[in-house]
């Protein structure tokens, strides 16, 4: 069964890796933990990483959509920013098409390797004025 991992031991850089295609039991849980995430009223910024999957089902989108409205201000007050890893142009282009339809509330970047994205990442802290410790300016996530 797919899943979305997440990692923290990076913080304030939140990792998310889509395993697969999720199923919406899987979307939820990763709803509520990124509620949990909000709570604790600390800046990060999130990279999700989705080589391994090819699309969400309307239903998973609309749960997306509905979490981020509904968590908007906040969003935009902890989240300096959100990274988005997908292996293909065509992928790449798609999600880039969703957001000037449904835009983010935070600064977002799409990327086609981890690595560019966590060196995005460190930069909009940097630019956030958001601490964080030295050992994380190396990316510890594989190509």
């Amino acid at each position: 069964m797919s899943e979305i991992v997440i990692d923290h031991s990076c913080k304030p850089i939140i990792f998310a890796k889509f395993t697969g295609p999720p199923e919406d039991q899987g979307i939820l849980k990763y709803l509520d933990a990124s509620d949990v995430d909000i709570a604790r009223g600390e800046p990060y910024v999130l990279i999700l990483e989705a080589m391994k999957l090819d699309t969400l089902s309307t239903t998973q989108r609309k749960l997306f959509a509905s979490w981020i409205e509904t968590n908007r201000l906040e969003i935009q007050r902890l989240c300096a920013g959100q990274a988005y890893v997908v292996p293909s142009v065509l992928q790449r282009m798609v999600i880039r098409s969703i957001f000037m339809l449904q835009p983010m509330p935070v600064a977002y970047k799409v990327f086609s390797t981890p690595k560019e994205a966590w060196e995005w990442c460190l930069e909009r802290l940097e630019e956030n004025n958001v601490t964080f410790e030295e050992r994380i300016r190396t990316c510890p996530i594989s190509a």
